[in-house]
């Protein structure tokens, strides 16, 4: 069940954060201490000054027993703020993976935002060998690479990632999922991304 994240749940999901993206830099680790904040004028100036101008929701997908399994949220970019919203740490437990977890979360975050007017839903991700899974749900579901670079001290590239959400409703099959012959509703079996920048 997707639910928004609240108090209750934040240690747990910045916990599964940290396990699937070991190698946050020192402002991706300030991610969960600025949610808990994001109210608080000096945290939203802070916030400006990195470029990032709103924390909007984050929502978290507890399996029956009330665990976070998955995670995934919107924030504001000052670049980019009036027509686009970015992906925010997007990701599925390991343990869980291959249940359907990180296609729904996705499915759910582009509906809010497709309802919420944006034009555009943008993420970074890299090109890790273990997020192969995570790059076709991505290219499945119309995010399309717009920029790749080295990441800096590792082997793999950054990719950023972008859905012009006016382009269509979710409801077709993709290019990539006629070419491939995939279907995301049932196929994607696992994935995890990165949607900080």
């Amino acid at each position: 069940m997707i639910v928004a994240l609240n108090e209750s749940k934040v240690a747990e999901t910045e916990n599964l954060v940290r396990r699937v993206f070991p190698w946050q830099n020192p402002l991706e680790r300030m991610f969960y201490w600025a949610w808990r904040r994001r109210r608080q004028s000096a945290v939203r100036l802070l916030l400006r000054l990195v470029g990032i101008s709103a924390i909007d929701d984050t929502w978290v997908y507890l399996n029956d027993s009330g665990k976070v399994c998955g995670t995934i949220g919107l924030y504001a970019r000052t670049e980019d703020e009036s027509e686009a919203r970015w992906v925010s740490w997007f990701c599925v437990d390991p343990e869980t993976r291959g249940q359907g977890i990180g296609k729904s979360l996705l499915t759910h975050l582009i509906g809010v935002a497709r309802s919420r007017g944006y034009k555009y839903l943008r993420l970074y991700t890299g090109s890790d060998p273990d997020e192969a899974a995570a790059q076709l749900l991505y290219e499945s579901r119309g995010l399309r690479e717009t920029r790749r670079k080295p990441f800096l001290f590792a082997p793999y590239d950054k990719i950023w990632r972008e859905l012009e959400l006016d382009a269509e409703d979710g409801s077709e099959l993709t290019d990539c999922e006629s070419k491939y012959g995939l279907n995301t509703k049932t196929d994607v079996s696992s994935y995890s991304a990165q949607g900080e920048d």
